[in-house]
């Protein structure tokens, strides 16, 4: 069966907007433009109107660039002013740029004459360049370390004070020991036993005996638990019950029994919301009262249009 749509609230008809009941007159209604100033001001509304209100707007104003008076002069009839500027010529030439040549021909017959500091003078030490100066002697420290230097012959009664310090000492060679092989044939070894490495217990019987399963090889079951065998019987077994104890005090035990949960699934006092007294009435029997709120129109809304218009400061003197 289909469901049946619900009735709408009843309610009373507002006399704004729109009237569903043919015999009510619906009220003019008006709103705030979206059109911009920009399109506003572009609609025709008389000549004179036009004359005025865009006078001047879609003509050039002064976007010409005004040409400089300085540097050079694209217009024909007025003259180009002489400029000036900083010579790229190199100050000072040095006399090393040109030696072969007494007079530079690139730098307009100016002699290239060295002057004092031209030449840098050799120093006093380390080689001497010129033959009419002799180079002095120099000394550094030697590289050498103090037991190579130790090893250098220099007399016969220096070499003593190294007497015995390349011979060997009394720890230098190894005693060889008594015990094991002797290397000197002069020595006899000693008889050596050794451990057998071969495996023990590898008769017959003690292989076949070693397979068989012995005394605790077999796992005895324990007398608690499951039975696996079928001469024994099975304890009973306990355990806590996981059922919650909402679900077990909606067991059915007995009618005594249920007069204990008398009144707990009924609904209380506090669960019936009561409506309230302010605001809209859903019972018919109650009459809603009337209700006021604050208007979303804007405020002086009169005073928009003087704006379109021009007022004294408006345009500025050229």
């Amino acid at each position: 069966m289909p469901k049946m749509p619900e009735p709408p609230p009843l309610g009373r008809a507002s006399m704004f907007g729109t009237m569903h009941v043919s015999h009510r007159r619906t009220a003019p209604s008006q709103g705030f433009g979206s059109s911009d100033r920009g399109t506003r001001s572009k609609v025709h509304i008389t000549e004179e109107h036009a004359k005025y209100a865009n006078h001047g707007f879609h003509s050039p104003g002064p976007v010409y660039p005004a040409k400089s008076s300085l540097a050079k002069q694209e217009v024909s009839n007025k003259p180009s002013a002489p400029g000036y500027s900083f010579s790229g010529d190199t100050r000072f030439p040095s006399y090393e740029a040109d030696k072969t040549t007494i007079a530079n021909p690139t730098n307009n017959g100016k002699f290239l004459v060295p002057g004092s500091g031209t030449y840098e003078p050799a120093l006093a030490l380390g080689k001497q360049a010129d033959s009419n100066k002799p180079t002095l002697p120099d000394f550094s420290f030697g590289t050498a370390s103090r037991d190579a230097e130790s090893r250098k012959f220099i007399s016969q009664e220096h070499a003593k004070t190294d007497y015995a310090r390349v011979s060997p000492g009394p720890t230098v060679c190894n005693m060889k020991s008594s015990m094991g092989v002797q290397t000197a044939s002069t020595k006899e070894s000693a008889p050596q036993w050794v451990m057998g490495s071969d495996q023990r217990f590898r008769y017959d019987y003690v292989e076949r005996g070693a397979k068989c399963p012995g005394a605790g090889q077999y796992e005895a079951k324990p007398a608690l638990g499951n039975q696996v065998l079928s001469k024994k019987k099975t304890g009973p077994s306990y355990s806590f019950g996981s059922c919650e104890r909402d679900q077990q005090k909606k067991v059915y035990i007995s009618r005594d029994h249920q007069k204990d949960s008398h009144g707990q699934m009924s609904p209380g006092p506090a669960t019936v919301g009561l409506p309230g007294s302010c605001g809209r009435q859903p019972s018919s029997k109650k009459p809603t009262s009337s209700s006021w709120g604050f208007g979303t129109a804007k405020r002086f809304v009169y005073n928009t249009h003087t704006k379109a218009h021009p007022g004294p400061g408006s345009y500025e003197y050229q």
